[in-house]
């Protein structure tokens, strides 16, 4: 059982045991992931939820946007941040592969893609929350994490084909086929 919430390998196995990589069961992650937050004290709560927003603001960039983009054939500011909630929620390694080169986003398109698109629509970004509040029996305002403020993103034509097929291949090319 997790008795303390340090560093990446605990947050990550919290991710594993809740959301399994498995972007078939996305709508269950929430509960998931509240029941095993709930299992920690109130501060780990808080650290395992800053460590989530710290992740979601490192993936807060315009090559990810315009692989969100391209795989749910738009994205919104809200939609990109249900991406990048995805995106954690499929774990440690599809994450850092993504940072790395977004375009190894193909592997998990591939093996999942719905044409309704990728995203985490259970909104697992407030499970922390829904687990502190279970475990302090305190008000919903008195959480102390406050949700992102959204940075500014280079722009970028998101429309122009020839661009996003050069700049994500293996994703174009998966996509391009269904």
């Amino acid at each position: 059982m997790l008795l303390v919430v340090r560093g990446d390998e605990t947050f990550w196995s919290v991710i594993q045991t809740a959301c399994k990589s498995d972007p078939s069961s996305v709508e269950r992650w929430n509960d998931r992931l509240v029941e095993a937050l709930a299992k920690l004290r109130a501060d780990e709560i808080i650290s395992w939820d800053h460590q989530f927003l710290a992740l979601a603001e490192r993936a807060c960039r315009s090559d990810l946007w315009a692989a969100a983009h391209l795989i749910n054939g738009g994205t919104s500011a809200d939609g990109f941040f249900d991406f990048r909630c995805w995106l954690i929620g499929m774990g440690s390694q599809v994450y850092a592969e993504a940072l790395q080169h977004p375009d190894s986003l193909a592997n998990v398109v591939r093996a999942s893609w719905d044409p309704r698109g990728i995203d985490a629509e259970a909104k697992i970004h407030g499970a922390p929350r829904q687990a502190w509040l279970s475990v302090t029996r305190r008000r919903f305002d008195d959480y102390p994490v406050r949700d992102l403020v959204p940075k500014a993103l280079e722009a970028a034509d998101l429309d122009d084909i020839d661009q996003m097929e050069q700049r994500f291949p293996r994703l174009f090319s998966i996509l391009a086929q269904t």
